[in-house]
């Protein structure tokens, strides 16, 4: 499943669910049935993206990043991320006594907010 395809049926059930609560025509009990099938479609939907390969990939990322701060912090050390005037990107592992430790997340994003 696609990141598009994820995004364009959530869509089509938040249309659903406004066309069934705009309704007045159903009797109490009609209602209480829609939105329980509601509920019952979306938390499918949920536990599809939550098992989709992107979803999983990005998990995988995370315990990746996860497992390098882990390391790093056992000998109190941070991440330095650069870019090189060439326009290559250079990561290293650097000592921070002085303080906290910067996450390798915060070092990515520092260099991609860094002007080029």
């Amino acid at each position: 499943m696609t990141i598009k395809k994820i995004l364009t049926d959530d869509l089509s059930l938040v249309e659903q669910l406004r066309e069934y609560a705009a309704d007045n025509g159903y009797s109490h009990n009609d209602y209480a049935d829609t939105m329980s099938m509601a509920a019952d479609a979306l938390e499918r939907h949920q536990k599809s993206v939550l098992q989709s390969p992107e979803m999983q990939a990005l998990r995988k990322d995370a315990a990746m990043l996860d497992w390098l701060d882990a390391k790093n912090d056992l000998f109190k050390m941070g991440w330095s991320v650069r870019l090189a005037p060439a326009g290559n990107v250079s990561v290293s592992s650097v000592v921070q006594l002085g303080g906290s430790v910067t996450p390798i997340r915060a070092a990515i994003n520092a260099a991609m907010e860094q002007k080029t």
